[in-house]
């Protein structure tokens, strides 16, 4: 079951009660879906289905592995296990998707298998764009400046961080204002609204992390203000970098 549930929907951007409240149309999610009246049985029932999805591509994926063995393909094959988002599966008393950028729907499954390298865990922060990067420099190939993303290859051999911070991000299709832009560090995690007077800041140390907003928070005015400078760093650097001229006219 979730850590933390509605009971915390009162420190929470508003449209996180609208969804809860149902009749909203959001990316993933209907007018007909109400959460406020989800029973705790029929919460389980979602989360039991779900966990059974899982199991299902663990199985295929592992028919995958094996067939790669049996053909002789494995020592010449990448291999990248990951996923789009994952599913709220009762935070904040949601589930599905949408505009909210909690860790149940950002932080999806990244194992690699690479030929030839050694057996590591990192903690270490990879966003979905470094996947690229990270493969050409894996090939030798070099790698375009008009690319997102970092070479993630120091963290897959065990070595340093290649990532201060992550940035994600969110585009909604019908409303602007929820075209959403979170940081993310190793301690802290920050989301901001354009145009709205809210915003989350959560310490990811924390037992629960994500269980109290501190946006708000004079005690936490400092983070918040540092944090938003990095994201505005990070926006205009990558744009820059992304759309740096070939020549000077």
């Amino acid at each position: 079951m979730p850590l933390f549930g509605a009971e915390t929907l009162d420190e929470r951007p508003e449209h996180f009660r609208r969804a809860w409240a149902g009749g909203e149309m959001w990316e993933g999610i209907g007018t007909k879906d109400v959460w406020k009246d989800l029973t705790e049985p029929q919460l389980r029932e979602i989360i039991a289905r779900t966990y059974g999805m899982v199991t299902l591509i663990d199985e295929n994926v592992g028919k995958l592995l094996a067939t790669l063995e049996e053909t002789g393909l494995a020592d010449n094959t990448i291999v990248i296990f990951t996923s789009d988002h994952g599913d709220l599966m009762g935070d904040c008393g949601l589930v599905l998707k949408g505009p909210f950028l909690l860790e149940g729907l950002i932080n999806v499954p990244m194992i690699w298998r690479v030929p030839g390298g050694a057996p590591s865990v990192s903690t270490d922060l990879f966003s979905s764009c470094d996947i690229a990067p990270t493969l050409l420099a894996i090939l030798g190939i070099e790698r375009p400046r008009a690319m997102d993303g970092v070479s993630q290859v120091r963290p897959l051999e065990g070595r340093d961080a290649a990532r201060e911070a992550s940035v994600v991000e969110f585009k909604s299709m019908y409303r602007k204002e929820l075209n959403l832009r979170s940081i993310v560090t190793r301690e802290w995690k920050l989301t901001s609204y354009p145009r709205l007077q809210c915003g989350e800041l959560y310490r990811m140390s924390a037992e629960i992390p994500e269980a109290v907003n501190l946006y708000g928070d004079p005690a936490h005015a400092a983070e918040r203000t540092r944090l938003e400078k990095m994201l505005l760093d990070y926006e205009i650097l990558g744009q820059d970098e992304r759309s740096w001229p070939d020549s000077h006219s």
